[in-house]
C-alpha cells in the first residue's frame, strides 16, 4: 500500500513538473516578445525616414512652376509692312538731245538729297544692295525692252530687293527715260511730278540705290534711269535672336525633366524598401530644384524676350 502511495505520489509530482515548465515557458517568452518591441523604438533614425520626407511637391506645385511659349510678334508685324511699296508712274523726256552726254549715279544722289536738305530731311545714303537692285532692274527693262514697274513676267521692285537679300521695313522706286542733259535735270523732272517727289522727300526712307544706263529701247537711243529707296529693318532694334534660341533650350529640357519627374513618382509610389524609397526621394527632390531654377530663369529670360519684342514692334509701326 504505501508503495503506492508511493508511485501515485511521484506520478503527481512529475505532472505538476510538467506543468509548470509549460505555463512559466510561454510567460517567458511573451516577456522576451514584449522587450524585444520596446527596443523596437530604439532603432537608428536613418531607419525611421519613411514618414519624414521633406519637399515631395505635388502636382499642383509643379504645374504652376511650368513656363509658356513666348508669343514671337515679329514675323506677323514685319510681313505687314512689307507691303508697303511706293511706285510712281515712270517719267520720261522725248526731246532730242546731244548723244555725248555722260550721267552718273553719284549726281543723281547728290542732286537728291540737295532737294531732301531744302526740305529739312536728312540725306539718303548709297546702299550697295539697292544700288544692285537697281542695276538688275534697269538691265531687265533693257533686256526685256519694257518701260514700268512690272515686268512681262510680274516681277516688281520688291521681289527684286527680296532676291538680292535686302531685310526691309520699306522700299520704293522711281523710274525715268529719255534723252536727259544733266541729272540735275533728271531730278526735276522726278521733283516736277507729285508721286515721284513724295518718294524723294519721304521723311521715312533712310537708303538710295541708283542705276543709269544709255541704250538700244524699241530702236531709239535713250537713257533709263532707276531710283531704288529703302528702310532697312535693321533700323528698329532686333529680338536677340541668342535670347530667343537659349528659351527653346530651356523650354525643351524642362519638358524632359518633367518626364523624369513624372517618373520619379512612380518609382517611389512602388519602392519596395525604406531605403530604395529615401532614395528615389533624394533623387526626385533634387531634380525638382533644378527644374524649378530653370523655371525661374526661364521666365525671366521670356520677360526680356518679350520686352525686345514690343520695342521692335512699337518701332515697326511707325513706318505704317
Amino acid at each position: 500500500m504505501k508503495i503506492n502511495e508511493k508511485i501515485f505520489s511521484l506520478f503527481l509530482l512529475f505532472f505538476a513538473i510538467i506543468f509548470l515548465i509549460f505555463v512559466v515557458g510561454n510567460d517567458l517568452r511573451f516577456i522576451y516578445e514584449v522587450y524585444l518591441l520596446s527596443r523596437s523604438e530604439d532603432l537608428p533614425e536613418s531607419n525611421k525616414d519613411f514618414d519624414n520626407i521633406q519637399n515631395l511637391p505635388d502636382e499642383k506645385v509643379l504645374k504652376e512652376k511650368q513656363t509658356s511659349s513666348p508669343v514671337n510678334k515679329v514675323e506677323g508685324i514685319k510681313k505687314e509692312v512689307k507691303k508697303i511699296i511706293s511706285s510712281s508712274s515712270p517719267i520720261f523726256s522725248r526731246y532730242f538731245r546731244s548723244k555725248n552726254i555722260t550721267l552718273s549715279k553719284e549726281k543723281i544722289i547728290e542732286y537728291t538729297n540737295q532737294e531732301r536738305i531744302k526740305n529739312n530731311l536728312s540725306p539718303l545714303e548709297e546702299n550697295e544692295i539697292l544700288t544692285i537692285a537697281a542695276e538688275s532692274k534697269i538691265n531687265d527693262m533693257f533686256e526685256k525692252q519694257y518701260f514700268a514697274h512690272t515686268s512681262p513676267e510680274g516681277k516688281e521692285i520688291v521681289h527684286i530687293v527680296e532676291e538680292v537679300n535686302y531685310d526691309y521695313i520699306l522700299v520704293g522706286e522711281n523710274l525715268a527715260k529719255g534723252d536727259f542733259q544733266s541729272e540735275k535735270e533728271l531730278v526735276e523732272g522726278w521733283m516736277n511730278s507729285p508721286e515721284h517727289r513724295k518718294n524723294i522727300l519721304n521723311p521715312k526712307y533712310t537708303e538710295i540705290g541708283v542705276a543709269i544706263k544709255q541704250g538700244l529701247f524699241q530702236g531709239k537711243e535713250v537713257w533709263l534711269a532707276v531710283q531704288v529707296f529703302g528702310t532697312p529693318i535693321s533700323i528698329c532694334p532686333q529680338p536677340n535672336t541668342t535670347t530667343a534660341s537659349l528659351i527653346d533650350f530651356n523650354e525643351k529640357l524642362l519638358e524632359e525633366w518633367r518626364k523624369q519627374l513624372d517618373d520619379y513618382k512612380v518609382e517611389i509610389e512602388n519602392s519596395k524598401t525604406i531605403e530604395e524609397y529615401n532614395q528615389k526621394v533624394k533623387e526626385y527632390n533634387s531634380l525638382v530644384k533644378k527644374y524649378n531654377d530653370l523655371v525661374s530663369t526661364t521666365k525671366s529670360l521670356i520677360d526680356q524676350y518679350n520686352l525686345e519684342v514690343n520695342k521692335f514692334n512699337e518701332c515697326m509701326l511707325q513706318f505704317k
